[in-house]
């Protein structure tokens, strides 16, 4: 049955067992202080002096007192002094004495353990009703009886502890962070607390002019709420969409059950507003746009400092909370911070700042600091990060008002069951303190919150401390301690570690009841758990860190700009192309920016990639700060400034003059080894030929010389033989002409020679092809060669080997997946050893002694001369070197080139 259906009598019995079952435990206690050694004296002593409740010791037979401790003489009026040399007789009423003898005697035997309702007199005379409950003891050998005396007046002034418990109960109903209505069935509003007001904007007074149905954004969510009320009688989690009083949705995650309240039914709905949440799940999909537009809007405020304090960056909410503009800050500095932080508290905060960034030492500070108007404001100051930039060292961190107004009683009564009811919904816990006893209640869901069943743990003070997390533990009995000092409304936020090992962040506010003559009576409070929001707003704040690392330190131009052609973000590179910084080129047109043709050309790119939500890439020669440069730009659509639609791009732009360059090198180049590689086809096809003909034509010969003889020998006709010899004339003819091709083959092999340094090819090579390379996949590494002595050689043509090499591995990748070459080479046997491996997939075993042959070649037809490794082994055996060639199918080659050293050179 709940407690307020109770009858008073039935309230008073178990209040009475309650009690009874504390005496039993404190006797057992006291039975086993008799038994131990006189070492455990101080503690047992200590115990006795502090207890909330009056405690006697008394000797049986005598009846006379032989100690007291604090509480009990506060109860009596007595000093200890005094009550030491007092009895039963002098503590109660004489008309009383005989009933309260009897009680002590019976008590004495072991009868009874707890005598109810007797009544004690004080030193001035008056009366108050006790319960006694005693334990069996010796002391010196005698019989003793330890009496527990419980104050049970307050029994008797029932109406008194339903006042404070409405009181209670309206504080709780007004100070939790959560929205809490009450509606009758057909959804008219009764009531509403503060925070329900804050969320929509309306007040309590509107609020009872309209139906719940008014403040629904959207009619099918609220026919949602009344098909689940009707099926399961309550709804827990849902999200709806509420039309706050500015016109503006907000989301609120919302639990509703049907109750009785004054004997009829109604809905007691809690509603947690969650649009910051659910702006910030998206902000972590978002640009560093979006983070700054989040930043703006979340109540606490974010900055950036260097390490003398001056704020790099702080979020526009700070004019709320502190009155001054963020552009104040930046222009007065460290002035506008550790300026303006209360005296008392400057060195304590300068102490913590300076550990933070000496030795990242956790800055976690609450101080108080003077607003623009003169007013003082407490804040909870706390850092994020530490990093190092350019040299100097900087902090992220957050901070919040915690400057809690005076809590407003409002006039709302409900009983003890509703409010369980509405703190298990909102997921609220509270706890009580009292002043004089120190005696602490928890509601059941603060049990719940910090993982134990209701009941199942003693509630005090110390146990709660205990469970907070011991680098917060200090700041949460300071503010418990403050609260009660100071008699205001305060507010701290800290981590608890649950019965189950689990850390979680607590938000809560303590609040101090008075009595009549303004004397603190009882501490009230009450937590929420807010873990899953500090787990976002970590997450926000790692995922905009790591953007911004990226956008920042990127080493091309990146921006976005809007569907007006306004510069809306550019980073530091892209600034400094544009001849200025960030803030010199955000918020400036396109127009502003370029000259006027050049504008208007790129804002028709990007006017099309809003249009058809389509990226674009753009190869152009861009004048920019009066110099021409070759740029490859990415224009990507962006919904900018968290529209719904498309409305702006993203504009990533690369520098590629050198590389245009690079191209273009590569392109003479190319045509250069195009050249060369047609000569040296000319030269071997003149060798081949001469070789080929020479043979046969000299049988030739030979034969039409001996025919003539034979024919002038035998009188022959004169027409034969001037015939005859018109055709060895023509064949002389012929061996000229052959020679000439012998002596042009021979001629394009003869080069200049000179001492060259193979290092420095290989890096004037791996330069030249390096564009090459890259769209290809292969990365180009030059090996140990600085040791290597130089050769002897022409130049050109070991330009034209390596060249050959190199452009060989490139186009054995295949530009799948990434490949390597490496260029090494070694000192072996009095020659160099160059060394060309890759792993780009070997050689056929059928192929490998054909590839340094003239014409050989695996590329389709119309590709290719099949020349280029025949050039490299033509150039080595010119140079008296060799060409061998290791190769696994499916893994990659080596081709060793191996060149005689310049003796002289080396020597």
């Amino acid at each position: 049955m709940p407690d307020d259906q109770k009858t008073k009598a039935e309230l008073i019995e178990e209040l009475d067992a309650l009690r009874n079952r504390i005496a039993q435990l404190e006797g057992a206690v006291g039975g086993e202080q008799a038994c131990r050694p006189e070492g455990t004296e101080n503690t047992f002593r200590m115990i006795f002096e502090n207890a909330p409740d009056g405690m006697l010791l008394a000797d049986t037979e005598s009846k006379r007192f032989q100690m007291a401790n604090n509480s009990i003489c506060r109860m009596l009026g007595y000093t200890q002094q005094e009550i030491v040399r007092l009895g039963i007789a002098d503590i109660h009423p004489g008309k009383d004495l005989p009933h309260v003898v009897s009680q002590f005697e019976k008590q004495a035997r072991g009868g009874i353990s707890v005598a109810s309702d007797i009544p004690v007199k004080r030193k001035d005379g008056s009366i108050f009703y006790a319960d006694i409950s005693s334990s069996e003891t010796v002391v010196s050998g005698r019989p003793h009886l330890m009496g527990t005396f419980r104050d049970v007046t307050a029994r008797r002034q029932a109406e008194e502890a339903l006042r404070e418990s409405e009181e209670k109960y309206r504080f709780l109903f007004a100070s939790v962070p959560t929205g809490i209505g009450i509606s009758d069935l057909d959804g008219n509003v009764l009531d509403v607390n503060r925070t329900m007001e804050q969320i929509t904007g309306y007040s309590l007074d509107e609020y009872r002019s309209m139906n719940i149905r008014d403040i629904y954004a959207y009619p099918e969510d609220r026919e949602e709420v009344i098909k689940a009320l009707k099926e399961q009688g309550r709804v827990l989690g849902w999200e709806h969409r509420v039309r706050a009083k500015d016109g503006r949705i907000r989301y609120l995650l919302v639990n509703t059950e049907v109750i009785e309240r004054d004997g009829k039914k109604v809905l007691l709905t809690t509603s947690r507003d969650i649009t910051e949440a659910r702006k910030a799940e998206k902000a972590l999909r978002e640009s560093e746009h979006k983070y700054r537009t989040l930043v703006t809007n979340i109540p606490d405020v974010v900055w950036t400092s260097d390490s003398e304090g001056n704020a790099t960056f702080i979020s526009p909410n700070v004019e709320k909370i502190y009155g001054y503009t963020p552009q104040e800050i930046y222009e007065q500095r460290h002035r506008l911070w550790l300026g303006r932080v209360h005296p008392d508290d400057l060195r304590r905060v300068e102490r913590a700042y300076r550990a933070l960034l000496e030795t990242d030492t956790q800055f976690d500070v609450e101080y108080r600091i003077q607003r623009k108007d003169g007013q003082w404001i407490w804040l909870h100051d706390r850092a994020i990060a530490t990093y190092e930039k350019d040299g100097v060292k900087y902090a992220d961190g957050i901070f919040t008002d915690i400057t809690v107004d005076k809590v407003v009683d409002m006039a709302l009564r409900e009983s003890q069951t509703n409010l369980a009811l509405a703190q298990q919904i909102a997921h609220v816990g509270s706890w009580e303190q009292n002043l004089e006893t120190g005696a602490v209640a928890w509601s059941d869901e603060t049990y719940r919150l910090l993982g134990f069943k209701p009941g199942h743990v003693e509630p005090t003070f110390e146990f709660f401390l205990d469970t907070v997390h011991p680098q917060d533990r200090e700041s949460v009995k300071n503010v418990w301690e403050k609260a009660a000092r100071e008699g205001q409304p305060h507010r701290v936020e800290f981590r608890v570690i649950r019965a189950d090992g689990v850390e979680r962040v607590f938000d809560s506010t303590v609040q101090v009841v008075r009595g009549d003559g303004g004397k603190p009576l009882r501490v009230l409070g009450v937590a929420q758990d807010i873990t899953e929001r500090r787990r976002m707003e970590n997450a926000l704040r790692e995922s905009e860190a790591k953007y911004r690392t990226l956008v920042e330190s990127f080493g091309e131009t990146i921006a976005s700009i809007d569907e007006a052609g306004v510069f809306r973000f550019v980073n530091a590179t892209g600034a400094e192309r544009l001849g200025g910084k960030p803030q010199d080129c955000i918020g400036k047109t396109m127009w502003d920016l370029f000259p006027e043709a050049l504008a208007e050309r790129q804002m028709a790119i990007v006017k099309k990639v809003i249009e058809e939500d389509q990226g674009a890439t753009v190869t152009s020669l861009t004048e920019l700060q009066g110099q021409l440069r070759w740029y490859d730009t990415t224009i990507e659509p962006l919904a900018i400034g968290g529209s719904d639609r498309i409305n702006g791009v993203m504009v990533i732009a690369r520098d590629i003059h050198d590389i245009k360059h690079a191209e273009e090198e590569l392109a003479r180049y190319r045509e250069k080894m195009t050249h060369a590689e047609q000569l040296a086809s000319l030269g071997t096809l003149s060798a081949t030929v001469a070789h080929e003909l020479t043979q046969p034509l000299t049988v030739v010969r030979l034969s039409l010389d001996n025919l003539l003889d034979d024919l002038t020998a035998t009188s022959s006709p004169e027409t034969h033989i001037t015939k005859l010899e018109d055709t060895l004339a023509e064949l002389s003819n012929i061996t000229s002409i052959i020679d000439r091709f012998r002596t042009f083959a021979r001629k394009s092999s003869q080069t200049s020679l000179g001492t060259v340094e193979l290092k420095a090819v290989a890096v004037r090579i791996a330069q030249l092809l390096g564009e090459s390379a890259r769209r290809a996949r292969i990365a180009l590494h030059i090996g140990e060669m600085d040791a290597l002595p130089p050769v002897h050689v022409n130049e050109r043509d070991l330009e034209q080997l390596f060249f050959a090499l190199v452009q060989n591995a490139i186009q054995a990748a295949d530009g799948k997946r990434p490949r390597k070459l490496v260029i090494g080479g070694t000192v072996k046997d009095g020659c160099v050893e160059l060394r060309f491996t890759d792993d780009c997939g070997g050689i056929a075993p059928e192929n490998l002694d054909l590839v340094l042959e003239p014409f050989f070649t695996t590329k389709p037809p119309g590709q290719g001369t099949g020349l280029g490794l025949s050039i490299v082994q033509q150039i080595t055996s010119r140079a008296g070197g060799k060409v061998s060639i290791d190769s696994k199918h499916g893994r990659g080659t080596t081709f060793i080139v191996t060149l005689p050293v310049d003796t002289e050179t080396m020597s």
